[in-house]
Order: C-alpha cells, then structure tokens, then sequence
C-alpha cells in the first residue's frame, strides 16, 4: 500500500500531502517522521506518517519555507499552497533595488519609467515613459514642448525609453515635424533635421499672410523693405527709399545711405536716404541746396537754413514742410553785397 502511493507520488510530482501510514511511523519511500525530502523543486515534511508541504526550492537551491519570498530577475516569488493544498510558486510583487511594486504601479530611476505588468498569473517589469525636463514624467509616444522644440518618448535601438527630439514648435504651441514649414510672427520656419540635430531654420520672412523669400522686397509710404536671411537670422529690414522724378513720376530706388541730386540747373538739390533705426524705417532727407553757374563756372553748396551771395545774387536754402522738401528762395542784396531781408531762421554760412 504505501509503495503504491508513493509511485503515485512521484509521477504526479504535483500532490500536496500523502497518506502513507506504516507500522513504524514511517512516511511513503522510508522517509522518517520529520524528515524532509525534496521532490518537483518543493520540499515535504513527513509528519505522522503523511508527507506535508514545508516549502519551495530556489533556482539556486535555495530553501524557503511556505509564505517566503525570494527574488528572480526583479520579480518576487512567493511559496505558498493553493486551496486544494498544493504547494505553489506565484508571482507576488515586481522588484526594483529592493522596493516592491505591485500590479499596475510605476516608479522611476531618473531616466526611464517602469510599470509592473501583468500577463495572467505572471509578472513582468516593462518600460513605460522617460523622465523628462524638470523631472516631468512622460509616456511612451508622448510629446512635449520646451522652447521652440518638440520632444518624444520613444524606445531607442536599445528598446530603452529615451527623451529624442522630435520636432519643432511656434510660440502657440503647434507642432511642427521635421519637413513641415510654418510662421512665427514675422518669420518663415523650416523645421528641419540636420545630421540628427532637429531646429527650427529661418528660411524667409512674412508680410501680410505672403511669404518672402531672401532678397525679397515690398514698398510701404515710400520706404523698400527688404527680407533678409543669414545663417543664424532672418529680418525685415529697411532697404531704402523710393523717389519720384517731379516731371515724369518715374520711380527710382535708393539704398540706405545713398545720396543723390534734383532738380534742374542751375536749382539742383542733393538728399541722402537716411534711416530712424528706433522707428526702424527710412526717409528721404534733404542735404543741401546746390546753385550750378552758367556756362560751366562752378556750383555753390548751400548748407539747409543758409544762405550766400552768388554773383550780385542773395540765395537761401530753405526745408519746406518734410525733411524731403527743399527750395531755393532768392534774395535781395544792396550796393555793398549785403542780405536785406534774411529769412527768419537762416544765417549766412
């Protein structure tokens, strides 16, 4: 009788506790009364003649007794018996550095984000986010914004979570994937991926919902603004100013800085276009008022606000309503060459 049950015994490697009662209180197989023996990586006790679940046997031949734990590649393992009495091992709690984590529960190491997964009865530690910016926790796939930048938690080659640049981003927050183009107020991005550094680059400017390309130019009260495009920048800028021959209305371009004569001999007039850095625009400025002599004897300068004695002539450059307004104004002069009536405001120079 009790070899039969012990051959049972050991073919089902399964059964929780075995009756095996001899006459000198022996267990099945000649195991004594509080011995322990070993059998399927579980260990039973006999005690009154029947073969009892003491514990479980590590995979390092460990011994744990019911209710023990022990740890295999950050997942506790737990000895215990089920509902019928058979000893078992489960999955109890995910483990990292020593600190349980249960089904469902994430935690971080500063870098990549955890959770304890469950598949059944089994459980497994599976990469979950990245720790982000200002220690900002992030799922896989997600995406966040800092600066003009757009960043994603995604797994690596490795299939570990890392924070990567993802994309570009405007002021409002829209994201932008490498390729795409957008507008930042004034300006025309193109997001853009060189040798796998991601940044926005400043491909052109923008005025009035139309996009310009480097070199490109519009005209507004006279001004030429111009889009202009470095390396590192893009700008609007002022170009120059834009000036209208009195007799035909033709229109001429003049850069920043560039100065020029008007007019008709001998009344000529010289203007500069000069820039309002702070107002960041351009007016066409008066300079001087130029007196050119007949039959080729010279020309007289006239500073704005003097006036000079030419021949037995009194002249007077004067500005009229704008800096871009000048004019002659004769004068008259006595037997000693002298200025009657100068203009209020003007001096001889």
């Amino acid at each position: 009788m009790a070899g039969s049950l012990f051959n049972v015994l050991l073919a089902s490697l399964s059964i929780a506790a075995v009756s095996a009662f001899s006459t000198d209180g022996m267990c099945a197989g000649g195991i004594r009364e509080g011995s322990q023996t070993e059998m399927s990586s579980f260990l039973y006790e006999c005690r009154n003649g029947q073969l009892v679940p003491k514990g479980c046997v590590t995979p390092d031949n460990g011994r744990v007794d019911l209710g023990g734990t022990y740890d295999v590649r950050q997942i506790r393992w737990q000895c215990v018996v089920d509902n019928e009495g058979y000893p078992k091992r489960v999955h109890k709690a995910c483990v990292d550095n020593g600190r349980e984590y249960r089904e469902n529960e994430k935690w971080d190491d500063g870098r990549v984000v955890y959770t304890c997964d469950r598949d059944r009865e089994y459980l497994s530690v599976q990469p979950a986010g990245c720790v982000g910016e200002g220690n900002r926790k992030m799922n896989l796939g997600e995406k966040v914004t800092t600066g003009d930048l757009v960043y994603e938690c995604r797994l690596n080659r490795d299939a570990v979570p890392t924070v990567t640049p993802w994309g570009c981003a405007d002021k409002s927050g829209r994201q932008y994937n490498t390729g795409e183009q957008f507008e930042i107020g004034d300006f025309w991005f193109y997001c853009m991926n060189k040798d796998g550094k991601i940044m926005p680059d400043r491909v052109g400017c923008v005025h009035e919902n139309m996009r310009m390309k480097h070199g490109d130019r519009y005209f507004r009260d006279d001004v030429i603004f111009e889009c202009n495009v470095t390396e590192t920048n893009a700008e609007i800028r002022v170009a120059g100013c834009v000036t209208r021959t009195a007799s035909s209305g033709v229109l001429a371009e003049r850069r920043v800085g560039c100065s020029w004569n008007e007019g008709t001999e001998p009344y000529q007039y010289t203007f500069q276009c000069k820039p309002d850095p702070v107002a960041k625009t351009a007016a066409k400025t008066g300079v001087s008022c130029n007196f050119v002599v007949p039959d080729g004897r010279g020309t007289y300068t006239i500073g704005i606000g003097c006036y000079r004695v030419i021949g037995k002539t009194g002249m007077a450059c004067v500005q009229g309503s704008s800096p871009g307004d000048l004019k002659f104004v004769p004068l008259s002069v006595d037997e000693n060459l002298q200025i009657r009536n100068p203009p209020p405001g003007t001096r001889y120079c």
